[in-house]
């Protein structure tokens, strides 16, 4: 039973039709290529907190807060409150223009991850700059 079902599984992973988990869409391939090139190497990005979010994970720039499935493992007491002020920025809550000063944050990330936590496009077309904008994914110079 036990190398049925084995088989089985190694079947379906060989199935090249079944494969159907993308990691970054083709925006996000675009956008973290875009931030490897044109920004500066020390720059850092308030994205969402998520394992494949396209910038944090291919971007090769610092992000406010990366994701906490990761964080806590590395027995960071603060991932909780950083990953908290993120969404506040990504908001653009009440608190956000002190929180992007405090973090040192140079831009803002606004593609599908970060509208699914809540993000303002609007709030980030009046208090940033466009310098990306393309595949769904717009970057604002802070």
């Amino acid at each position: 039973v036990l190398c049925a079902s084995g088989g089985l599984d190694l079947a379906r992973a060989l199935d090249r039709s079944q494969l159907t988990a993308i990691f970054v869409d083709s925006g996000g391939l675009a956008a973290a290529d875009w931030t490897r090139t044109h920004t500066e190497p020390r720059a850092v990005f308030a994205a969402a907190p998520a394992h494949n979010e396209a910038v944090a994970a291919l971007g090769g720039r610092r992000v406010v807060a990366g994701y906490g499935g990761w964080l806590w493992t590395y027995g960071l007491s603060d991932w909780t409150q950083k990953t908290e002020e993120e969404k506040h920025i990504l908001a653009g809550d009440t608190s956000a223009s002190d929180l992007v000063a405090r973090e040192h944050v140079s831009y803002v990330v606004i593609g599908p991850q970060e509208l699914a936590l809540g993000a303002s496009p609007e709030y980030w077309a009046a208090h940033g700059r466009v310098v990306y904008q393309a595949g769904g994914y717009t970057i604002y110079k802070v």
